[in-house]
């Protein structure tokens, strides 16, 4: 009887640090796949604040915090710095639109890019919807599938300004619905 219980323990035992050891592998293997899955989130699975697959709240519009053309940089970081590059490259900037403004054609779509330090305005950019981004050589990133995006193109010729410059974001999307707004505060820095 006593052989019969120590071999049930010791049975038990190494059930348990298999099923330990294979659940430790399946949880390394599950963080390399997230993190495959998305290369703008942090430890928490968010993007700077920004939930992917989480549309924007009824009549309301977001910006997605991310760039990822011609680099990628996380918008938001007033550290973050666009360095002037060939004429020909552009960033495209993306804002996601709740579900109301989704199914309308929009009015009007603006991004303004804000220099911040003379309070000026740098550029306004019309903002189109994502199925065209394709066609004007755009990513999307993957984190935007399913939601409704709205992207800019801005020339990276456009933003040397020769001095070094903070710039905030602002857009206005106006349907029949009315008109939603958002803005991203010091987005980056544009270096000369």
């Amino acid at each position: 009887m006593k052989k019969l219980f120590h071999l049930g323990i010791v049975s038990l035992f190494i059930i348990s640090v298999s099923s330990c050891s294979k659940s430790a592998d399946d949880l390394a293997a599950n963080q390399q796949s997230s993190s495959k899955s998305s290369k703008y989130r942090n430890p928490n699975g968010l993007l700077n604040g920004f939930a992917p697959g989480e549309n924007a709240e009824w009549g309301e519009s977001k910006f997605f915090p991310f760039i990822n053309q011609p680099y990628d940089l996380m918008l938001g970081d007033g550290d973050n710095s666009i360095l002037h590059t060939d004429g020909n490259e552009f960033a495209a900037f993306f804002v996601v639109v709740s579900y109301d403004y989704s199914e309308l054609p929009a009015e009007q779509a603006n991004l303004i890019l804000w220099d911040d330090d003379s309070n000026q305005m740098i550029n306004r950019y019309q903002l189109m919807t994502a199925e065209t981004a394709a066609d004007y050589g755009v990513k999307v990133p993957e984190d935007l599938n399913g939601q409704w995006v709205y992207f800019a193109i801005v020339p990276m010729a456009d933003l040397s300004t020769g001095i070094k410059t903070t710039v905030s974001l602002y857009s206005d999307i106006t349907t029949i619905n009315g008109t939603i707004t958002s803005q991203l505060p010091q987005a980056f820095m544009i270096m000369p």
